[in-house]
């Protein structure tokens, strides 16, 4: 389905499958697309330079991206789908670049590559992204940022990821918001505490990636990533806080309980805890390099 130039359209009911792209909409207001069914395509939504439209309640399935949104402003998507965007050179969910004013809301984002992908989003200083009460589980990537996002997370359920949060350039943890009025997201892997019974972690949920950010200045380390080597320096890095690596994401107030999309997915308790004999052989693998890269670096001077 194509448009361009068009306006006032809705779009309702249909089924697309091996098309280049199942919508393609560009230099187009106020559109409504709704309980479609798109699959086995390259873009489910191909959309750029369009404003104010709304997709609602449609699948998105096996395609190289589910959605691709560009360059637009006034963007709504709820209740949707959009799973099985896996192939190595793409696989993305859900891209965003170069938008604004826009909401995610109560949408499954599943078994992805990369399940949400942010670059320049919101593209002006006054402007919002607003990722809300998503599900969003199975993929490897959850969330990957660039230097240019400052997106606004709250009251999702962020479960069995590979990697939760992925920070691509500078790392700016604080230009992301994680909580909003009290209320941060469930993360499947948190391991606090909830003292008060408030149904609010007690403390904050903070993951760093040492190994990644030292793998940035020994290109030799990333033949360590994603193996159980990488997951017990991450362990050792958290219960031995010897190094110190940028967050890239701290929520202040993570959910005790998911909000949402929990009955819609299947084995979605915390990850399991490393084991012990795992964690050394780890430890002992990239100790070493990874102290040698800590002795290099600069010592902060005292004022």
């Amino acid at each position: 389905v194509y448009l361009w130039k068009a306006r006032q359209v809705q779009l309702r009911d249909n089924r697309i499958t091996r098309g280049k792209d199942g919508f393609y909409i560009s230099f187009s207001d106020l559109i409504m697309v709704e309980r479609n069914t798109v699959s086995g395509c390259r873009y489910g939504i191909h959309y750029m330079y369009s404003n104010n439209n709304t997709f609602h309640a449609n699948v998105f399935r096996d395609s190289a991206v589910g959605g691709a949104v560009m360059n637009s402003t006034g963007v709504t998507l709820t209740g949707n789908t959009f799973e099985g965007s896996r192939s190595a050179e793409t696989g993305v969910g859900l891209i965003f670049k170069d938008v604004d004013r826009v909401l995610v809301r109560e949408n499954r984002v599943v078994r992805n590559r990369i399940a949400l992908e942010f670059d320049n989003a919101p593209s002006t200083p006054d402007g919002w992204v607003k990722i809300e009460r998503n599900l969003i589980a199975f993929n490897e990537v959850g969330f990957s940022l660039m230097s240019t996002a400052a997106i606004t997370v709250t009251e999702n359920t962020i479960v069995e990821n590979l990697r939760q949060v992925q920070s691509r350039g500078a790392v700016r943890a604080d230009a992301n918001h994680w909580w909003v009025d009290g209320r941060g997201n469930y993360w499947g892997d948190y391991t606090g505490f909830d003292i008060a019974g408030d149904g609010i972690g007690d403390v904050p949920y903070r993951r760093t990636d040492l190994l990644e950010d030292l793998a940035g200045r020994v290109p030799a380390l990333q033949a360590f990533l994603f193996t159980p080597a990488h997951h017990a320096i991450d362990a050792a890095a958290r219960m031995l806080p010897l190094l110190d690596a940028q967050p890239v994401v701290e929520d202040r107030a993570p959910l005790m309980q998911p909000p949402v999309g929990a009955a819609s997915a299947s084995g979605t308790g915390p990850a399991p805890s490393t084991d012990i004999a795992v964690l050394w052989v780890g430890v002992a693998l990239l100790a070493p390099a990874a102290f040698s890269v800590a002795a290099l670096r600069p010592r902060k001077r005292l004022s």
